[in-house]
């Protein structure tokens, strides 16, 4: 009896993992798009350097997944505070030093010097950094 109980909740803990997970990687695939269109318009279009265009796209994107993840990921319905936003930004910028030096190494290291590619190496490394503090400190449940 204790075994199944025990049993159960594991099982409610791991699909809650799994779908917030699966939504927060959605979320996380939106942010991409708007971290490549941004990337891709600032090295092309505007004629910047891959770092510094890096630099708006990594801005663009945090504000969009915060924006998406406060609602589709963790259920927040309330209106935005300057306070989540702060703690946001401090989890994304933290990911975002290891991403940015991610990104820096490959485009170094690589002949090819392909920003996107660098981009999406990156991303998917510092994704379950992200989603772990998230999950465990600015949306930990009662916060």
């Amino acid at each position: 009896m204790i075994h199944a109980a025990v049993e159960t909740r594991a099982r409610l803990v791991m699909t809650r993992f799994d779908s917030r997970f699966l939504r927060f990687a959605l979320v996380g695939a939106g942010g991409f798009a708007v971290d490549a269109i941004i990337l891709s318009a600032a090295v092309h279009g505007a004629g910047l350097n891959p770092f510094a265009g890096r630099i708006l796209s990594i801005a663009a994107a945090m504000l969009a997944t915060w924006l998406m993840n406060r609602r589709f990921t963790f259920g927040r319905r309330d209106a935005p505070t300057a306070r989540e936003g702060a703690g946001y930004a401090s989890v994304k910028l933290a990911g975002q030093v290891l991403n940015y030096a991610v990104y820096s190494g490959l485009l170094l290291l690589s002949p090819l010097r392909a920003p996107v590619a660098a981009l999406a190496l990156a991303s998917i490394v510092v994704m379950f950094f992200n989603y772990t503090l998230l999950d465990r400190w600015l949306y930990r449940r009662g916060a």
